[in-house]
Formats: structure tokens, C-alpha cells, sequence
């Protein structure tokens, strides 16, 4: 691919022979916060897997500093079924506190992120690019989506899958239906069971506060680790990310804080003993 230019910054494919851009990258591009920079180890270890399969990381810059970034990937690696088309995995640009006072986001950037990764995708040979997007007003927009011409093809509570043709018919992906629930629990301690993809550094992070929080009820808690970074194993349990107290889900996201599942956790550990 050819670098880019769009107004006062550039785009260009992450270079794998940089371990500030590695480093960067796998920390969402804020490896300056502890807590983000402890779990990148996780992420790159995914990626080390991904590339070979075709997933590929565009940034943009500003002179050397990186102010976004979009992930994408072939659909048969991600976690959505569906066949010859590619996934975006997300569009991040950091905020102004978090890029040490640089003013990235509304000057264009995600626009431009999105424009680059759809033409390396018909490129390719893909025959349409799908995104998950919320209904709300946060990251990741269903309506930002819409506005450069995807349509929603899937709803699932907040969540929308949406999708752009290249070819006249294309099919689009779908979402896999969740098929590996953990099993109802009875008497024992409580379980936490967390399945970890490992692609998210967000995800990772909330998974090794659950982890730590877990720890911190000693034996009234056991955790059941499973790594979904084997898209066979993704594809049997129909989740990437995901905890499960006993087997009540917990939505990890967005990143659920150490204090409500010490309340969680604590109500089961009542549930078990009253």
C-alpha cells in the first residue's frame, strides 16, 4: 500500500520492524498508561498469530507521533460468520489528554482511516467491508458508519453490524450465536469464567481486573480461563470477549471497573451461602 496524505497528517501501514510502533499499537496508541501498557504483551502475542492470516493496522500520523488507527481483517478469522469479505475491528483515534495535548479527532482522520483500508480491501479481492457500530452516541457510531455508506444488516440489542458492497452480490456476514454458555453452577465456589480473545487491549485490560478482583475472594472464587484466539474455539462458543459470573454473563465493555465486580462477585458468593 502507498502511504497517503490527507491535510496535515499521514497514513501508512503499521511497520512490524518498530517496536516504538508495535509498542504504540498494541497499547491503543497510549503506551504512556500503566494500566494499558501492562496487558500490550497480550495483544501483540494476538497479532503475531493475526498477520499471517491476513489482519492488517493502517495509521495516521503527524510527524512521528500516531494519532489513529484502524484494524481490520479477512471474515473468516473474525468473529463473525461469513465468507470473501473483510472486518473492520475498530477506528481509534485517542483523545487530546491521552496524545499529550494533540488535537486529533474532527479534522477528518477516522474518515480518511476507513477510505484507506476499504481500497487496500477491493484490492484485494474483497467483496464488501463489514463494522459493528452502537446505536448511542459513543465509539465506534452506527450513524458514522451509515454517513459513508453502510447499511445495518444485523441488530443485537445496542449493536449493529453493518455493511458496504464492492461486488454486486456479496453476501453480508452475520453474527454467530453464543452456543458454549457456561453450564448452570450449583454448590462450590463461585465461578468466573473468562473468555478472552486477545485483540483488544481494553478487553485485556478488563480481563486482568477480573482476574485480580477474583483473586481477592480467595477460595469462595475459582476462575475458568478460556482463550478465544483460536478462531475454532471462537467460533464453538460464538464470543470473543466475555465474562461469566457462574453462568449469568457480565459485559465486559465498555471497560467494566474493578468496583462493580467486587459487587458482583460478592452477590454470588451471598447467592452460594444464604
Amino acid at each position: 500500500m502507498q502511504q497517503g496524505n490527507t491535510g496535515t497528517f499521514s497514513i501508512r501501514p503499521l511497520d512490524d520492524s518498530s517496536q516504538d510502533e508495535l509498542h504504540s499499537f498494541c497499547a491503543c496508541l497510549c503506551p504512556g498508561e500503566a494500566e494499558l501498557a501492562s496487558v500490550s504483551p497480550v495483544k501483540l502475542a494476538w497479532y503475531e498469530k493475526q498477520r499471517s492470516h491476513g489482519f492488517r493496522v493502517l495509521l495516521a500520523f503527524s510527524g512521528q507521533t500516531p494519532l489513529g488507527m484502524i484494524q481490520y481483517g479477512p471474515v473468516e478469522s473474525s468473529w463473525l460468520e461469513g465468507k470473501g469479505c473483510m472486518v473492520v475491528y475498530c477506528i481509534w483515534i485517542p483523545p487530546k489528554k491521552r496524545l499529550g495535548g494533540i488535537q486529533a479527532r474532527s479534522r477528518g482522520i477516522g474518515t480518511a482511516l476507513l477510505a484507506a483500508a476499504e481500497e487496500d480491501a477491493r484490492r484485494s479481492g474483497s467483496g464488501g467491508m463489514a463494522a459493528w457500530g452502537l446505536a448511542l452516541p459513543l465509539w465506534m457510531r452506527a450513524a458514522w458508519f451509515r454517513k459513508h455508506g453502510y447499511r445495518v444488516v444485523e441488530r443485537q440489542g445496542m449493536m449493529r453490524l453493518l455493511y458496504k458492497t464492492f461486488e454486486s452480490g456479496s453476501i453480508p456476514p452475520r453474527w454467530r450465536s453464543p452456543a458454549g454458555q457456561p453450564a448452570k453452577h450449583g454448590s462450590g465456589p463461585v465461578r468466573l469464567t473468562v473468555l478472552s480473545n486477545g485483540w483488544c487491549p481494553a478487553m485485556n485490560m478488563v480481563m486482568q481486573r477480573a482476574r485480580d478482583v477474583a483473586s481477592e475472594f480467595g477460595n469462595a472464587v475459582s476462575v475458568d480461563e478460556i482463550s478465544t484466539a483460536d478462531p475454532a474455539v471462537m467460533i464453538r462458543l460464538g464470543e470473543s470477549d466475555m465474562l461469566y459470573i457462574d453462568d449469568r454473563p457480565v459485559s465486559p465493555a465498555p471497560p467494566v471497573s474493578p468496583a462493580r465486580l467486587r459487587r458482583l462477585l460478592a452477590r454470588a458468593i451471598k447467592r452460594h451461602t444464604g
